[in-house]
């Protein structure tokens, strides 16, 4: 039997502004029937705990991980071509052709002839190395040239005639008055811009004016004189000519017309430079985006698409090889670093809306521009190769034959990697507050000088915040960062407790260089070192720059255990036993590697109060000695009615968030018959109804539980 000498009670106020007041059932403890617990607003765990996955990365860029693409990421300098595989960027080795002013690289006789400015120069895939070929003569400025009856033809602008070079290396400029600002070989024909707008052709002979058809004045006109002709590509069998304004291919009257009229109303005098043909369609740069163009149809298909955050996209040029399309893309806010973009189809779905994936997969040295990139196979390995800035040469190697070029022994690897996964929803919306535990990776960094840091950061505003590092222990404060000498085993990094956010990144930063620790299995001499511990694959290393003791020497020759290069700088040798390092981060299967990351937290979300009270429902019922004048029958009927129908009462009740409207909806109603004291006179007792009531109570002020 419940006793209570004093009945106390709450107040509720209806949607109608009627005021009730209800005893609250005594308990045989001397209290009343009351019971407060906060529970999550949406029934659940309240800590709800979460293990997501940051792997895999092959979808490529995207601006987020919010729209159901987890398998993308948004910025990188990182090679995800492979599914389920993270690897380092290519080693982008640097050269300079130092009076050069790139504006096109042509494949032609074994090398690539760099054209630009007064100066021809080529780069050899055989000695990887860049070479002045000839000086064009003062007032002389190469504007575009091309491969026509094997021999290089190059354009000098309208006032000054065009130069061949043969084979021999010989070369003769024209006596004719023949002058071209871009020129492009379609068939069997090679196709000039004499000037602005004007376009015309030759089957041989470019050297000599009369070969050229229709002869001035006639010649085929391209849209209007207001922008130049930047352009003239092959696609289809036909000359698709490119101008600030549009890219436009003839009728069967050859009257050109503009295929992309979206760059009409775009125009700028950069577009449609350096357009490609790959993978059966027709690619135009412009200021807007890279239009991919196919016969009546002309949509954008670059990577601008992806909205790859803080970066302002303008793809410069391009090249088909393999099963890719390589592209370099520079930011026009020179925030960003230029680098050369990866794009393949995606033929498993891998994205969202996209027709291809677009990998960030290799960054240059800054935001300089770059208007050329070619491809050339001449060498033991393909070469990727671009000009950088004004007289710069980038390339890196590709691997041999089909199939994924980075198990080729002689593929290098740079020595940094990083990748920003973009934002995360670790919770189930955004507005639920969720705490990250820590990340777990599966990895393999066993080498010397390799090692692995992953940070993370939580709802950034400008993409500027920095990360915090994640540690091997986060309770001493002193725990270590970097993950090294691990062999494919799971590794976990920590953050530190109580660490709040809506929207979590992590980033992931390697460091590798190839190397051997100091050990008597080190010995050189003038021009070799030997780490009897290795097991190369023959010449896998040509290329790469060995450090030993301050002094460094570019290999150009190995075997499984012997570095050899030309000679050690300064000299002499730098001696047995002492560590050693390369300016690669791994050669083929030689390399750190990530496969699989998870971030684990747990989630808090929004929070309420469930009430559970029992109401004394008697006859005559007082609350703090005044009658309430409800009935036993009315009282439960009220709380049904009220349940019933959704109504939100305002609640007072002594001790229970004072001075704030307390809103509450009715959950349950439980009526039971009992024998109660009242408490009006302790020594009798009643039979009764007690009403049990749980009510959820509803804030709109956004004051829950504030102090």
């Amino acid at each position: 039997m419940a006793t209570n000498t004093f009945v106390s009670g709450i107040r509720v106020t209806d949607a109608s502004s009627n005021i009730f007041d209800f005893p609250l059932m005594p308990t045989d403890k001397g209290g009343v029937g009351l019971v407060i617990e906060p529970r999550p607003w949406e029934p659940g765990d309240p800590l709800r705990r979460w293990r997501i996955p940051i792997h895999p990365f092959s979808g490529g860029l995207n601006i987020d991980r919010l729209s159901g693409d987890p398998a993308t990421y948004a910025k990188a300098n990182a090679d995800a071509t492979y599914h389920g595989l993270l690897l380092f960027p290519p080693k982008v080795y640097s050269l300079t052709a130092a009076n050069a002013d790139h504006i096109k690289l042509i494949p032609f006789d074994s090398k690539i002839f760099i054209i630009g400015g007064r100066y021809v120069y080529y780069f050899d895939p055989a000695t990887n190395t860049v070479t002045e070929d000839e000086d064009l003569g003062g007032g002389v400025s190469a504007v575009d040239a091309t491969v026509f009856n094997s021999e290089l033809i190059i354009a000098c602008g309208e006032s000054t005639k065009i130069f061949k070079r043969t084979t021999a290396g010989t070369y003769t400029q024209a006596s004719d008055n023949t002058y071209a600002i871009a020129l492009g070989v379609v068939g069997s024909y090679l196709w000039r811009a004499e000037s602005t707008n004007k376009v015309s052709n030759c089957s041989s002979t470019p050297l000599t004016l009369t070969n050229w058809a229709p002869a001035s004045p006639n010649q085929y006109a391209v849209g209007d004189t207001t922008y130049a002709v930047k352009s003239i590509t092959d696609y289809g069998g036909i000359p698709w000519v490119g101008k600030g304004d549009g890219i436009y291919a003839p009728d069967p009257q050859s009257r050109f017309k503009n295929q992309a009229p979206q760059l009409f109303k775009t125009a700028h005098v950069d577009n449609t430079r350096c357009a490609f043909v790959a993978q059966g369609s027709l690619w135009v740069p412009s200021s807007s985006g890279l239009f991919q163009i196919r016969t009546g149809r002309s949509k954008k298909r670059g990577p601008e698409i992806t909205f790859r955050p803080d970066f302002r996209f303008w793809v410069r040029c391009g090249v088909e090889y393999g099963d890719f399309i390589y592209m370099v893309v520079t930011d026009e806010a020179s925030n960003g670093t230029t680098f050369i973009c990866k794009m393949g189809v995606d033929t498993h779905s891998e994205t969202v809306g996209h027709d291809y994936i677009y990998q960030e997969w290799a960054r240059l040295d800054g935001s300089s521009k770059a208007y050329c990139l070619a491809v050339i196979t001449s060498g033991t390995n393909p070469e990727l190769v671009t000009g950088y800035g004004a007289t710069g040469v980038r390339y890196l190697k590709l691997g041999r034959g089909g199939g994924r070029d980075t198990d080729d022994a002689n593929y290098h690897f740079g020595t940094s990697m990083t990748l920003e996964t973009g934002v995360m929803m670790p919770g189930s919306d955004l507005s639920e507050l969720s705490t990250l535990v820590g990340v777990d990776t599966l990895c393999d960094f066993s080498r010397t000088n390799e090692s692995l840091t992953v940070s993370y950061r939580w709802d950034s505003k400008t993409g500027a915040e920095s990360y915090t590092n994640l540690l091997d222990e986060a309770e001493t404060g002193g725990g270590t960062a970097p993950i090294t000498g691990v062999g494919w085993s799971k590794v976990s990094r920590y953050a530190a407790a109580n660490n709040t956010g809506r929207f979590l990144e992590v980033k992931l930063d390697g460091s590798a260089a190839m190397g051997g620790s100091a050990d008597a299995a080190v010995t050189t001499n003038d021009t070799t070192l030997t780490d009897t511990r290795l097991s190369l694959t023959t010449n896998c290393l040509i290329g790469a720059t060995i450090t030993c003791d301050s002094k460094t020497m570019t290999i150009t020759s190995n075997t499984a255990t012997v570095l050899t290069g030309s000679g050690w700088s300064g000299g002499g040798n730098p001696g047995n036993g002492d560590a050693w390092s390369l300016d690669i981060g791994g050669a083929g299967t030689i390399r750190p590697a990530i496969r699989e990351a998870w971030a684990h937290g747990y989630s808090h979300p929004e929070h309420t109060d469930v009430i559970s009270l029992g109401i004394w429902a008697i006859d005559g019922a007082e609350v703090n000695g005044r009658m309430t004048g409800i009935s036993a029958s009315e009282c439960a009927r009220r709380w049904r009615d009220w349940q019933n129908e959704g109504t939100e009462l305002l609640l007072e009740m002594e001790g229970y968030e004072r001075g704030r409207n307390t809103r509450v909806l009715v959950k349950k109603v439980e009526v039971t018959n009992v024998l109660a004291t009242p408490g009006k006179h302790p020594a009798q007792t009643a039979i009764g109804d007690m009403v049990k009531v749980s009510l959820v109570r509803v804030d709109r002020q956004g004051a829950y539980a504030d102090a």
